[in-house]
C-alpha cells in the first residue's frame, strides 16, 4: 500500500510540474512571438482549433490501439488518455524519460513488460513517422512532384513490419531478451492502426504549418509544404535530443536550417515560436484531461 500511495503522489508531482514547466514553455514562446502580421480570421481560428483538437484525439486513438496490440488488460479511452498526459507532461522535466517511465508503471507489475514494450514501438513509430513523412513533403517541395508525398501512404504498413522485426532482433540479443522476455507476438492489425493514427497526426501537424506559412507569408502551396516538411524534420531532431525539455531549442534550431532554401531566418523562428506554442496547448490538454481521469482512477483502482 506503501509503494501504492508513493507510486499515486509521484505522477500526480510528474503531472503537476508538467503543466508549469509546460506553461512555462508557452509563456516563452509567447515573448518571441511579437512580430506583426495580419490577424487571423474567425474562421482560421476554428480551423486551427479543429486540428488541434484532432491531434489530440488521434494521439490518443493511437495510444489506446498500441496497448490493443500487445494485449494489455486496460485498453479504455481513459486508460489511453491518462497515459498520454504522463507521456506528454514528462518530456517538459529535464532528463526527458520521466513521462516515458511513469506511463510504464501506471498499470500493476505483471503488465509492465507489455506497456514497455508498446511505448517503445509508440516511440519508434511516432519518430520515424514523423521523420520519413516530413523527408517526403520536404522532396515534393523541392521536386514540386506529389508523388513523394504519397509514398507516405504505405508507412503505416512499413512500421508494423519495422515493430515485428525490431521484436525479433530483441529475441536475438541474451541481455535484451533477458531484460524484457517475449511471450507473444503482437497483434499487427492493431498496429498497422495505430501507425495509421500517428500518420495521421503527423498530417494535421503538417497542414497546421502549412495553413500558417500561407496565411503568414503569402507562400504558394508547395513552397508551404516544404516548410511544413521542414518542422517535422525539425519535430523528429527534437525527439531525438531526449535531454532537452520537449526538444526547445533544437527544433527552432532545426527549422530555421531546413527551411532556410524558402524563408529567412527570422520568419522561421516566428514560425517555430508559433508552433511552439500551438504543441504545447495540446499538451495542456493532454496533461488535463489525464488529471482528470486519474483523479477519478485513483479513488476506484490503486495500482499494485
Amino acid at each position: 500500500m506503501i509503494g501504492a500511495n508513493l507510486l499515486k503522489q509521484l505522477k500526480r508531482c510528474l503531472l503537476w510540474l508538467g503543466l508549469a514547466f509546460c506553461i512555462l514553455t508557452l509563456w516563452r514562446s509567447q515573448g518571441l512571438s511579437t512580430k506583426s502580421h495580419e490577424p487571423f480570421g474567425l474562421l482560421q481560428f476554428v480551423y486551427i482549433a479543429i486540428l488541434l483538437l484532432l491531434i489530440w484525439l488521434l494521439a490518443v486513438s493511437s495510444w489506446r490501439a498500441y496497448l490493443q496490440a500487445y494485449a494489455l488488460a486496460e485498453t479504455s479511452w481513459r486508460t489511453a488518455i491518462r497515459q498520454l498526459g504522463l507521456l506528454l507532461m514528462g518530456k517538459y522535466i529535464p532528463g526527458g524519460i520521466f513521462g516515458f517511465v511513469m506511463r510504464i508503471y501506471d498499470q500493476p507489475k505483471t503488465q509492465r513488460q507489455k506497456l514497455l514494450l508498446a511505448s517503445i514501438a509508440d516511440q519508434c513509430t511516432g519518430l520515424g513517422t514523423t521523420i520519413l513523412f516530413g523527408g517526403a513533403l520536404f522532396l515534393t517541395a523541392t521536386s514540386r512532384n506529389w508523388l513523394w508525398a504519397t509514398l507516405a501512404l504505405s508507412l503505416p504498413a512499413l512500421s508494423s513490419i519495422g515493430v515485428n522485426l525490431l521484436q525479433y532482433c530483441v529475441r536475438l540479443t541474451p541481455w535484451a531478451s533477458r531484460l524484457t522476455p517475449i511471450s507473444e507476438k503482437p497483434r499487427n492489425g492493431h498496429l498497422r492502426l495505430a501507425a495509421t493514427f500517428q500518420l495521421g497526426q503527423a498530417t494535421a501537424w503538417a497542414g497546421l504549418t502549412t495553413l500558417l506559412a500561407i496565411h503568414l507569408y503569402n507562400l504558394d502551396i508547395y513552397t508551404a509544404v516544404g516548410v511544413a516538411g521542414a518542422y517535422l524534420l525539425a519535430v523528429g531532431t527534437g525527439m531525438l535530443i531526449i535531454f532537452l525539455p520537449g526538444g526547445i531549442g533544437a527544433r527552432e534550431a532545426s527549422l530555421a536550417a531546413l527551411a532556410a532554401t524558402w524563408i529567412d531566418l527570422p520568419q522561421a523562428l516566428y514560425l517555430g515560436a508559433l508552433m511552439r506554442i500551438l504543441t504545447s496547448l495540446v499538451d495542456v490538454l493532454a496533461g488535463t484531461c489525464s488529471m482528470a481521469v486519474n483523479t477519478g482512477r485513483w479513488r476506484r483502482c490503486p495500482p499494485s
